[in-house]
């Protein structure tokens, strides 16, 4: 299966549950994606979550910051 944009996007517009996209700032691999992808995620209904200064494996201090991203999404999940 190829996972290219038109796939990805359609897929998030069809999703019936909650979802979540969290990116690096400094990620530049998603350049390749091609244009206002960041953008048209968040269009097509995902919650677009940007950590400043992280790359694409957040890595050094910016695992934490994912960490802790994650931890509060299980938390309002839970909550519903």
């Amino acid at each position: 299966m190829k996972l290219d944009r038109s796939y990805v996007l359609s897929q998030v517009k069809d999703l019936k549950v909650p979802s979540y996209t969290i990116m690096g700032s400094a990620d530049k691999r998603y350049l390749s994606v091609g244009e206002n992808w960041l953008t048209d995620l968040e269009h097509k209904g995902t919650n677009l979550i940007t950590v400043d200064g992280a790359n694409h494996f957040f890595s050094s201090e910016h695992e934490f910051d994912l960490q802790d991203h994650l931890v509060e999404i299980i938390k309002q999940l839970s909550d519903k």
